[in-house]
């Protein structure tokens, strides 16, 4: 009977693992330890991505051996959820279990009605609409709400609500219905609530009262929106949207503040106010009454709202404007100019067009700046024009220049203007609205080098290659550096043993019946001239400090490594080392050499009478400057 007992005691050692994790539960994503008992592993292998491990299901890693006990494993894919892991190493056996499923993060963004949501493990895509349920908290009633997903990859998903939510509660809820794609589900639902009301506004005793004095206006803002304008002695502090709540009205901007002069605080009938916040919202929309309330809680610097306020305003029609789009000033010749225009009605369009003669010049001198078109334009003709539109809706507008135009239109660079009045029943303003216009087929690439310019040329609309098209660049000072031209490839080359040197500008290039200009002033994924003509260090130095902060009197350590360009440390290399003082001066300058490891230890001691601030330490070599680096002495408790 003894002897059976003592075989009971010692049958969980007989049969225990001689290898487990140091942790019970595995992370997915993480290196893990094993130790072993029996000191099994091979500690001459260091790192191996030999399949050291055996396991069911398959595991897919880099080996570490730390120790003879010890080894490290670092996944290459990651780990499945919830999943209890059967090994072998050198015929011994063993298993570990690895982490649930589980929700690392929940985030809703009220504005844009998406909810971000992260999970530890790979979500089956057909089980999302099943596992994930989302309902809206209303009057104590709760509404399924409606999502559809609109990203996802191995460890997000990102939901947008597709209905009506506003201030409401929602509420998120994950079942086990959502599963990974290796069928692990959550151990327990997930539920969390989104868009709680806040809470008790704490006001602030130190500051004052705030007396709204001027009334809060609904304008009608040039660009055809409307904007709720707030009338303050003061700015806004803090996150002021907040307090800020209009019936209806989910996404809301609040903007900076804005000075109003004489003729604003005139024109609006304001008093006691010199500055204004516009609150705006895609939402607004003609002619509506919103009702708006002004939190208490709502802060200048010194004042806050120490009660709500109520106000119901209306929109006014939406302002006479016309607004072009502020990007796309390239367009081919066989595209269409678009605006938009709201409540107007006539427009007079006047087109102006750099004349051929004045196009290098704008080019080379002006840099093509839009800004500076007026001095090398002539007018080509003007034209008065009927804009259909519904009354306070935005408008699209389209149209080519060549049908409005008499006169065969050539390409190259225009620009349009429309003018238009407004009148407010006693006087009338003068509008104007203008863009400015690169019109051309062609489509021109370059490539540069030292000595040549690989030209591409293709048209626009039918992206064919452009044969015989002339290429000219162009240097500094309207200098001719090249010419070519294009061969049935649409390539040409041009040759120029100094062109980099020479500081190429600009790139034109005539077809039969069309131009075109490149700026070589900005690069697409390479160099820029000037740095291809830089003679590139062979060395780089690299500067570190034992401490970035240094009090007055102290000493300063420094270990600097010089490396060439292979990365290959440099013996036995002169650099000279500066160390300047906040004012630029020279406070120590010398010569030292590397050691056999490029290696120079630097020490420096400050005295008490040594400026305090910004110092930097330079090395050099020559007259490059391998490294620099700030350091700060000041008198610090």
């Amino acid at each position: 009977m003894f002897k059976f007992f003592i075989f009971l005691i010692l049958s969980p050692l007989l049969f225990a693992q001689s290898i487990s994790p140091v942790n019970a539960t595995v992370e997915l994503n993480k290196p893990f330890i094993l130790k072993s008992s029996k000191n099994l592993f091979d500690n001459s292998l260091f790192y191996t991505h030999e399949p050291l491990l055996k396991c069911q299901p398959a595991l897919s890693a880099v080996y570490k051996v730390e120790a003879a006990d010890k080894l490290k494993v670092l996944p290459k894919k990651l780990l499945q959820s919830n999943t209890k892991y059967q090994c072998d190493y050198k015929n011994e056996s063993f298993t570990f279990t690895t982490a649930p499923l589980t929700v690392n993060e929940a985030l809703y963004f009220k504005n844009e009605k998406i909810l971000r949501l992260s999970f530890n493990d790979e979500i089956d895509n057909a089980t999302i609409k099943k596992g994930i349920n989302l309902k809206k908290l209303e009057h104590l009633k709760a509404t399924k709400l409606q999502y559809k997903i609109i990203a996802q990859d191995k460890h997000n998903i990102v939901l947008q609500v597709v209905e009506k939510v506003g201030d409401s509660k929602v509420l998120l809820f994950i079942d086990k219905n959502l599963k990974t794609k290796h069928l692990s589900t959550l151990s327990k639902a997930y539920e969390k609530t989104f868009n709680k009301h806040d809470a008790k506004v704490k006001l602030d005793s130190n500051k004052k009262k705030l007396t709204i004095k001027d009334q809060p206006r609904m304008v009608a803002l040039e660009n055809g929106k409307f904007a709720l304008r707030i009338f303050l002695e003061d700015n806004l502090n803090g996150k002021s949207n907040k307090f800020i709540k209009i019936k209806g009205i989910q996404n809301l901007q609040v903007s900076n503040y804005q000075y109003m002069g004489y003729y604003e605080r005139e024109k609006f009938g304001v008093n006691s106010s010199y500055y204004y916040h516009d609150v705006t919202s895609d939402e607004f929309k003609a002619n509506t009454s919103y009702n708006i309330t002004l939190k208490k809680g709502l802060k200048l610097y010194s004042r806050e709202l120490k009660d709500d306020l109520s106000y119901k305003l209306k929109t006014p029609n939406r302002a006479k404007a016309i607004l072009f789009d502020k990007e796309k000033h390239y367009i081919s010749s066989y595209g269409e100019l678009s605006f938009s225009s709201v409540n107007v009605e006539d427009a007079t369009l006047v087109v102006e067009r750099i004349l051929d003669d004045n196009l290098r010049y704008f080019i080379n001198f002006s840099n093509a700046n839009k800004y500076n078109v007026d001095a090398y334009t002539k007018e080509v003709f003007t034209k008065k024009l009927t804009l259909h539109g519904k009354n306070n809706q935005i408008a699209r507008q389209k149209f080519k220049l060549s049908d409005l135009s008499s006169k065969a239109l050539t390409t190259g660079i225009y620009k349009v203007s429309l003018h238009y009045e407004t009148s407010d029943g006693e006087k009338t303003t003068e509008h104007l609205s203008s863009k400015v216009l690169f019109i051309s087929d062609l489509g021109l690439s370059v490539n540069l080098s030292k000595t040549q310019a690989f030209v591409n040329v293709l048209s626009l609309s039918t992206m064919k290659p452009i044969k015989n098209a002339e290429v000219l660049i162009y240097g500094k000072n309207n200098a001719l550096l090249g010419t070519a031209q294009t061969n049935a490839d649409g390539v040409a080359i041009v040759n120029n043993p100094k062109l980099l040197k020479r500081n190429p500008k600009a790139l034109v290039v005539k077809s039969k019946n069309d131009k075109n200009f490149l700026l070589l002033n900005e690069s697409i994924s390479s160099p820029m001239p000037s740095s291809i003509l830089k003679e590139k260090e062979r060395f780089k130095a690299h500067i570190y400090f034992q401490s970035n902060i240094l009090r007055p009197a102290a000493k300063l350590n420094a270990l600097i490594t010089v490396k060439d360009k292979d990365f290959i440390s440099a013996s036995k290399l002169p650099v000279k080392l500066i160390l300047r003082n906040p004012k630029n001066d020279i406070s120590h300058q010398k010569v030292y050499h590397t050691d056999e490891y490029g290696l120079i230890d630097f020490n420096y001691q400050f005295s008490n009478s040594d400026k305090l601030g910004n110092y930097h330490l330079y090395v050099k070599l020559g007259d490059n400057v391998l490294a620099k680096k700030k350091l700060k002495v000041e008198a610090f408790m």
